[in-house]
């Protein structure tokens, strides 16, 4: 697309409100260098749009930080696009732009003009205010600090106590500042001050889900920044005090807390970061501690063994990691883990045990039943098996993976297959039943399939051209006319052209054109319908 031009390719809704926000002065700056174009629209918020031209106009890149998602271009960068293809040719060229320097202008102020300055904005806004306050608080003020900024974000998005989808950035600018400056601390008591301030950052926005619409994950994504930090920061070597065991505290009880009740995903997150601290005997029988406690069950129960595991292999080595696993086989990871090791150094009738009580663990489950079966197939084959691949590849077959069906025709002789096949036809039901019909080229018996269900000709019907030509045609005809007398709608329809267009191709033009003049007559009064036919003639 070209700056000349695109009036003719954006969609008209966009093209007109892009156009009115023109008009009506809604791009507040528009600056260039180089090739890039900086403006500014005035809509709900203000919205920054970025567009990258090549020489001959041509729009190389376009974006705008607004929510809009409907499509490539919104009006703010249509707006943006009016304002460029406006200006005058010379101008459009014009390398750089005059903007004012602004670090240079205010670093030549005095420090009491920008203390003016600034009070004056702080007075006029809350969030501005918070923010000074917290970046020039005293040690001991710190946190309640960030706290009061983090709030006024919020506060300043917040309307009838509520967060609206399009304004969680708006929500979480006191958050990321407090992040972000935590993350840049330095000095001795570092690693506690950037915890205690992630967490203040954690516990303020676990309750501001309680009043947004987070569909776009913007306080859940600042969420997760802040978790992974955590980790980070315990993971840093001590930097010359000794904060372990405090830090180890406010890190567990954090992720213990309420707030994380229904959100087990990131509490897990939360206490992984303790494990680095785990070198500490006191503090790692704590966390094993809090694994083991309570009635855990299911991927709660595993995802806590999998931390026991990390910090097992962590402290006391593979060996000890490996007898942890067998011990904890009700952990299918684990299990697995183990099988996979018994299989490389060739302890194949141990894997295949494992398998089995696999399966009686999880027989309620069939797909996991399923997936010790396929693990128990592969050992099999490395064991020369045939009988069980046999088996297990009809049950498989019979469930409806039909992977297994080239490797069971495999397994037989070509004087066998042909009564393995039999058995196969008379178990087998639905697509798995076709799907054999197909890979078998059974042509009168997939015929015979259709007979009995014409829902399914338009599916089948490329497997018996041209041989069953003439038997397809009248299953079209009823098909298409039973459908047609049902359907009512656009989406219908449409469904229905769909299958003329497989009638096509397979009985040929005539019969259609026959069959599409007789709806025609019948479906008159149906103008979308009538619509959709002639898209069939074309």
């Amino acid at each position: 697309m070209n700056i000349n031009d695109f009036k003719n390719l954006l969609d008209g809704v966009i093209l007109d409100r892009g156009l009115d926000y023109y008009k009506t002065g809604r791009v507040l700056s528009l600056e260039k260098e180089n090739n890039q174009w900086q403006a500014v629209v005035r809509g709900s918020d203000d919205y920054c749009v970025i567009v990258e031209l090549a020489g001959d106009g041509a729009i190389l890149t376009s974006s705008c930080d607004c929510s809009y998602e409907y499509g490539e271009y919104c009006k703010h960068q249509a707006a943006v696009f009016y304002a460029i293809s406006n200006l005058p040719r010379a101008q459009r060229k014009q390398s750089k732009s005059n903007k004012p320097d602004l670090k240079a202008i205010l670093r030549a102020q005095s420090t009491e003009t920008l203390a003016e300055i600034l009070f004056a904005h702080a007075e006029k806004d809350n969030r501005i205010k918070s923010e000074l306050l917290f970046r020039f608080s005293k040690s001991g003020e710190i946190e309640e600090r960030a706290r009061e900024m983090i709030k006024a974000s919020i506060k300043s998005a917040t309307r009838k106590g509520f967060v609206d989808y399009g304004c969680t950035d708006q929500a979480v600018e006191g958050a990321k500042k407090v992040i972000e400056i935590a993350m840049g601390m330095i000095g001795a008591s570092s690693a506690l001050s950037r915890v205690k301030l992630l967490i203040v950052a954690l516990e303020e926005l676990m309750e501001l889900l309680n009043f947004c619409d987070d569909s776009r994950a913007t306080v859940g994504g600042t969420i997760a920044t802040a978790i992974q930090l955590l980790g980070n920061v315990t993971s840093e070597p001590e930097d010359g005090s000794d904060h372990t065991a405090e830090i180890f505290n406010l890190i567990s009880e954090h992720a213990l807390s309420s707030a994380y009740n229904g959100w087990n995903d990131w509490r897990i997150d939360i206490l992984e970061a303790c494990i680095p601290l785990c070198g500490d005997p006191v503090l790692r029988e704590r966390l094993e501690n809090h694994l083991r406690s309570g009635s855990f069950n299911g991927y709660l129960k595993e995802a806590f063994q999998e931390m026991q595991l990390k910090i097992i292999k962590d402290f006391d080595g593979e060996e000890m990691a490996e007898a942890f696993m067998e011990h904890n086989l009700d952990n299918n990871s684990f299990r697995r883990a183990i099988i996979k090791k018994a299989v490389s150094i060739g302890k194949l009738k141990y894997a295949l045990e494992l398998c089995l009580d696999g399966e009686k663990q999880d027989a309620i489950y069939p797909g996991l039943q399923e997936s010790w079966k396929e693990i128990r197939y592969s050992i099999c084959e490395r064991m020369g098996d045939k009988l069980s691949q046999i088996t297990l590849a009809r049950e498989f077959l019979t469930a409806g993976n039909f992977i297994y069906f080239p490797k069971l025709k495999a397994l037989h002789s070509e004087e066998d297959w042909p009564k393995e096949l039999d058995k196969l036809l008379e178990i087998l039901k639905g697509g798995i039943y076709e799907r054999v019909l197909v890979a078998e080229d059974l042509k009168p018996m997939i015929m015979e399939r259709c007979r009995q269900n014409i829902w399914r000709v338009p599916d089948l019907y490329m497997h018996l051209i041209p041989d069953y030509k003439n038997e397809l045609n009248p299953l079209f005809l009823q098909l298409i006319k039973q459908r047609a007398a049902f359907v009512s709608d656009r989406s219908g329809y449409r469904e229905v052209c769909e299958i003329i267009g497989c009638y096509r191709r397979a009985c040929g033009e005539a019969p259609v054109l026959a069959l599409v003049g007789e709806l025609f007559v019948t479906y008159r009064k149906r103008p979308a319908f009538v619509d959709e036919l002639n898209k069939v003639l074309k």
